[in-house]
This record gives C-alpha cells, structure tokens and sequence, in this order.
C-alpha cells in the first residue's frame, strides 16, 4: 500500500510512522485513563481519556483515531490495567456504576472528530466544531448508559454524567486541538 502525500509529510514532520503514532494514541488514552480522580458527587471520574480521545481523531484522523480507541479498549477488556484506578476487564467496562458508556463512547468521538476535522480543512475553527461534536457523542453515550444503569431521569443523568465536567473538558479539547494542529501538517490559521 502506498503513502499519500499527506502521510508521507506525517511521517516526516513527526519522524513515526502510522502505526507508532495509533499506539501513542492508544497509550495517551491509557495514561488519561490512570490521571483520574474520583469525585464525592458523581460516579463518574474525572480523567484525560476524553482529551486522549479527542486528540486521536484530531492527529490520527477518523480511521486511525478510531484504531487506536478501539485498540485501548480491546486491551483493557483483555485485562490489562489500562482503565480509571489501574481497572481492567469486562467486568469494569460493564459494572453496575454506569461509567462503560463514557469508554465505549471513545472510539465514536475519535471517529466524528477526524472526520469533520478533516472536512473542515483543519482549521482552528474546524477543530473547535470537531472537538464540541466528539464532546457531544461521549456526552450522549455516556450519560444514556449511566442513566439507564443506575435509573436516572435524563436530567439526573445529564448533571451527574456531564454538568461537572463540561468546562473542564472543553478546555482538555483546548488542549487537544492545540497540540493537534502543532503536531499534524496542513494546519490553517482559520
């Protein structure tokens, strides 16, 4: 399979190829993932996996932001530490607390994130919309499977399952899209 002029600039600028920079995805997941803190009023941690996920999509692209999620999951179920607290397992993924939508959810943003980041041309503005409607997907998917869980009404799920980190992750997306746009080429200042 051939390189596209685009990957080939990638590769360039970044000196890894595709494959280094899906498990460097993969493992900015894992270290979001161990970066968690638990909060008295919600069941839900607050960690860096969303940013993590967020950043794939905008540096990997759809396809491979999608890989790299779906690889942190497949070896998280598989047991490996690589979960909230050093967690593993189906098990975690699917207990009873209602956290498994929000990691579930991860791959989906990745996915939407690079894609319209993609569409957008990669602009500031592009990514800005890319990062808010991954937020939205992690958001949906998550509190619908705390809710359904843990017998929240929507607005029950909806406080508990993203009002106490709304800002905070937009700024992580902040995070994200910045170091995105330094890190891949065909940044525009738009």
């Amino acid at each position: 399979m051939s390189r596209t002029p685009v990957q080939a600039r990638v590769e360039a600028r970044t000196g890894l190829s595709l494959a280094a920079r899906i498990l460097l995805c993969m493992t900015l997941s894992i270290v979001g993932a161990h970066w968690a803190v638990r909060l008295p009023f919600t069941p839900v941690p607050a960690t860096w996996q969303v940013a993590a996920a967020l950043f794939a999509g905008l540096y990997l692209g759809a396809r491979a932001g999608w890989i790299s999620q779906i690889a942190y999951l497949f070896l998280g179920l598989a047991g490996a530490p690589v979960f909230a607290f050093g967690n593993g397992g189906a098990a975690y993924l699917f207990n009873p607390s209602g956290t498994g939508g929000y990691l579930l959810a991860l791959p989906f943003a990745a996915g939407l994130t690079g894609l319209l980041y993609d569409r957008g041309g990669r602009s500031v503005r592009a990514g800005l919309m890319a990062c808010a409607a991954g937020l939205v997907v992690v958001y949906s998917i998550g509190c619908l499977w705390l809710g359904l869980q843990l017998r929240f009404t929507p607005v029950q799920a909806l406080l508990h399952g993203a009002g106490w980190f709304l800002f905070w992750d937009a700024v992580k997306a902040l995070i994200a899209l910045i170091a995105a746009q330094r890190l891949r080429p065909g940044r525009s200042a738009a």
